[in-house]
């Protein structure tokens, strides 16, 4: 918000919504002072879009036992920090519920590109493939498809 308003005004004008993905790309597990840090992030988003983000997506996926819990209090209601498969859970804190929605590495293009060192013909054909699967079972559940 603070680097780039232009592209935060372009994603409002497009109806998105923000989340927060921490103040600067350090692990949880290395602040000193996460619930701050959770707070700056939360309330420099509010202060450019009018508005606290309600989703969390950390830096790295990072998390200490504790961070659920400063989530939660600052009023963060849904993560997407977990590897799940295909349905959001409810995990409970210590203050309330929050919402951890799927998340994968097999439709990743940092994990597909960078570490696996495959082209992108694969992350469609991955993709494309979960597709299917999730459309048949969908038909007696819902899912959701995270594609990172």
């Amino acid at each position: 918000c603070e680097s780039y308003p232009a592209v935060v005004d372009a994603c409002l004008e497009s109806g998105w919504e923000l989340n927060a993905h921490s103040y600067e790309q350090i692990p949880m597990h290395k602040l000193e002072d996460q619930p701050a840090v959770i707070e700056k992030s939360l309330a420099v988003i509010a202060k450019h879009a009018g508005y606290r983000p309600r989703g969390w997506f950390g830096p790295g996926l990072t998390q200490t036992y504790d961070t659920l819990d400063h989530l939660a209090a600052a009023g963060v209601e849904y993560i997407g920090d977990w590897v799940l498969d295909d349905e959001p859970v409810t995990v409970k804190t210590t203050s309330k519920p929050v919402v951890a929605l799927p998340y994968n590495f097999e439709i990743h293009d940092i994990v597909m590109m960078a570490l696996q060192h495959h082209p992108s013909e694969v992350l469609h054909t991955r993709a494309m493939d979960h597709f299917e699967c999730l459309y048949d079972e969908g038909a007696e559940r819902p899912k959701v498809m995270a594609v990172a």
